[in-house]
């Protein structure tokens, strides 16, 4: 075949490929995924935002990696935070990376048509593709591990690809640090002649990862990229595991990483830093398989299921119903089920140049992945590596088929059917996974009456679902439904899901009702349960507060305040637990730190459970939180006399947030004191053009009146 021929097959194929994007690109964007993000696709959106927003200096040790978030802030910053542009980019390089597969089968595999088969089963995965149109990490990983191979097998003959090969590895450790384990086979395989070239390899895997670690190292730490690896070995290495669901066991799904690090340091009696509490939680996964063996065993054998298994295993909803109504369901079998048993015949009886360092990169990451949970986004770069294998297996299987051996054909026959039997058998809660997240996102979106259909959905598949009735619930109280609010909290405490949340709602409801001693009931059972929920804490307080029991208030403000100090909404109202016990010493202080507090470490600490309260209205926001220090700063102020000073601290409370209408109404009432009445009338009237509303405004609205002698006959 001649070379024009050639080049026109892959065009072709890469045509093929565009045009499949192009249609699920136009379906996705008509979903409620493309902006409904959850999990690490909002991760990497607030990542990216603030990078934009901030500068691109990090105010804390990476909690993960961060290459991608900081590429994910370059598009944001030219085309805006749509999400369209770095999507179309992840596509394109997915589309561009077929030709690498495509050359790379052609140094391995002999003929070309295993060449462009390879390259057929890249570009038309649908796995691939679908992860290519979320913002996260996993596509981009996967090409690059398909360009790793590509240039080592050039680098192994010719030097001076030692350099770029290096590079490349490099960055994809600072994308995923479990691109690591690649190190030392790549120098391995690499590993001959000149030990110059094999020196320019080293520097070039470490040049990527040296601004990281510098960052790591100004921020207090010695990390070498992120520090997230103990709580993820703990996370797939814990007697509550199931394989597959990233979920701390002693705070369940909605897990913050505060959490852990307090947990840590309560059980360490010391503080600290973040390479430390890594390798605490490494150490009780550790603990966990060399006191279980037994149990540990059992998790591994179905993790070993999970990862063959031909299920493709959605990290928090089901691939299969994301794509419903997408071309790509239609290429479902081009997927992990088809090009696993191909690669492994090919380990076995494929005849291909470089098999040994091929077979050793899968096996490498098959073990690594075995180490931690199993997904299909995590299970993805074993495609990239499993394909010149499948191309040299597919290639066999069709001469075995011509010379009819049926020996072989067996054997393929059952590496094909295994992985479907094996995910047949294993029970994977998958639906009410879908459903309960989709209806996460319905809920923080505002579309209330979407967000129930979902939840009902959840319950009927699985009646005990964790944490479903606890979001009715909060969905009823948004309704003004308060019965059925507290109907459905109760239920979540029943079936035993997230109890602790549901009490403290409980209490919520109660002090709401002015029923106060059952709302200090509730809300002191649910702090003593899970004293290091913020939520919790701050019920509690409040509780405590409504039923003016200030000195119990103030007691456990010095604890709280402690424990959350750099959360300002805790700090806030700790500070109004002091002023209440005439402390007042205490209450400026703490109001100082509220107004201070800028919860540093919310992007880089994998703050999800903070982003998701604020981004659901359920909880008060940096900048209202800061803004109530501020107003309460200025009334301690006031009571002193100094009202030029309050003045300046309410200006500040105003223009951190001009919702509050409490600090107009106190600036209005400051400017009408002094017989300022033109500027008093200034501040009250802006604050009711913006349609603010509270009793102070409309008095001293109605006092500028008075004081001006304008009546109303």
């Amino acid at each position: 075949m001649k070379k024009r021929d050639e080049r026109i097959i892959l065009i072709a194929i890469l045509a093929a490929g565009a045009l499949i994007r192009v249609y699920h690109l136009l379906f996705w964007y008509r979903t409620p995924y493309w902006n409904g993000l959850f999990l690490d696709e909002l991760y990497h959106h607030i990542w990216a935002k603030t990078i934009v927003d901030s500068g691109p200096m990090p105010s804390g040790v990476f909690f993960r990696a961060p290459l991608y978030p900081y590429l994910l802030s370059m598009f944001y910053a030219i085309f805006g935070n749509g999400g369209l542009a770095p999507r179309i980019f992840q596509h394109i390089v997915g589309i561009i990376t077929t030709i690498a597969v495509f050359y790379t089968v052609r140094r391995v595999v002999a003929g070309r048509v295993w060449a462009y088969l390879a390259a057929l089963l890249w570009i038309l995965n649908p796995i691939q593709v679908f992860f290519e149109s979320r913002l996260l990490l996993d596509s981009l990983f996967a090409c690059g591990v398909v360009w790793l191979i590509y240039l080592a097998l050039i680098a192994k003959e010719e030097r001076k690809y030692y350099f770029v090969t290096g590079i490349v590895l490099g960055l994809l450790a600072i994308l995923r640090p479990t691109a690591l384990v690649f190190v030392p086979v790549i120098i391995f395989f690499l590993w001959g002649g000149k030990k110059s070239a094999i020196l320019k390899l080293i520097v070039g895997i470490i040049l990527p990862i040296i601004p990281v670690t510098l960052s790591n190292l100004a921020n207090g730490d010695f990390v070498l990229i992120a520090s997230q690896g103990g709580i993820n070995f703990y996370i797939g290495n814990n007697p509550r595991s199931d394989g597959s669901s990233a979920v701390v066991p002693e705070f369940g799904w909605n897990w913050r990483y505060s959490q852990c690090v307090r947990l840590a340091e309560k059980n360490i009696g010391r503080k600290l830093r973040p390479s430390q509490v890594s390798r605490y939680y490494f150490k009780k996964g550790l603990k966990f398989i060399f006191s279980n063996p037994f149990r540990a065993i059992k998790l591994y054998i179905k993790k070993l299921a999970l990862l063959v298994g031909a299920r493709e295993i959605g990290n928090n909803g089901s691939i299969k119903i994301m794509l419903q109504g997408s071309v790509l369901k239609y290429f479902l079998w081009i997927g992990w089920g088809l090009i696993f048993p191909l690669g492994i015949f090919g380990i076995f009886f494929g005849k291909l140049r470089h098999k040994t360092f091929l077979s050793a990169i899968f096996f490498v990451y098959f073990a690594l992945l075995l180490a931690f949970f199993v997904c299909s986004r995590f299970r993805l770069p074993l495609v990239a590596v499993l394909l010149p294998l499948a191309a040299s297996g597919a290639k066999q299987l069709w001469l075995k088929i011509k010379n009819k051996n049926i020996c072989k054909l067996l054997i393929f026959a059952i590496l094909l059917i295994l992985p479907q039997v094996i995910s047949s058998k294993l029970y994977t809660d998958e639906k009410s996974i879908h459903y309960f997240s989709l209806g996460n996102i319905y809920l923080r979106s505002g579309r209330l009456d979407k967000a129930l259909t979902q939840y009902k959905k959840v319950l009927k598949v699985n009646s005990l679902a964790r944490g479903v009735n606890l979001n009715i619930g909060a969905l009823y109280f948004r309704l003004g439904l308060v019965d059925s609010a507290e109907h459905y909290f109760r239920e979540e405490v029943a079936v035993g899901g997230e109890v602790c949340r549901a009490l403290s709602n409980i209490g919520a409801l109660k002090r709401l009702q002015g029923e106060l001693d059952s709302a200090l009931i509730y809300g002191s059972k649910a702090y003593k349960m899970c004293s290091d929920e913020p939520a919790v804490a701050f019920n509690y307080i409040k509780a405590l507060l409504s039923s003016k029991n200030f000195i119990e208030a103030a007691k456990a403000a010095d604890t709280i305040a402690k424990q959350f100090s750099d959360e300002p909404a805790l700090l806030n109202i700790c500070g109004v637990a002091k002023l209440r016990a005439s402390d007042t010493a205490a209450a400026e202080s703490l109001f100082v730190k509220a107004f201070e507090a800028k919860q540093k470490l919310l992007v880089e600490q994998y703050e999800l459970g903070t982003i998701y309260s604020q981004r659901s209205g359920l909880a008060p926001s940096l900048a209202r939180s800061r803004a109530m220090a501020l107003f309460n700063l200025s009334q301690i102020v006031l009571r002193r006399g100094g009202k030029d000073s309050a003045k300046v601290l309410l200006s500040k409370c105003i223009s951190t947030d001009s919702t509050l209408a409490v600090a107009f109404g106190a600036m209005g009432a400051i400017y009408l004191s002094e017989g300022k009445l033109d500027s008093a009338y200034f501040f009250l009237k802006s604050a009711e053009n913006k349609g603010l509303k509270a009793p102070e405004l409309f008095f001293n609205i109605a006092s500028v009146h008075a004081r001006k002698g304008e009546f109303v006959n």
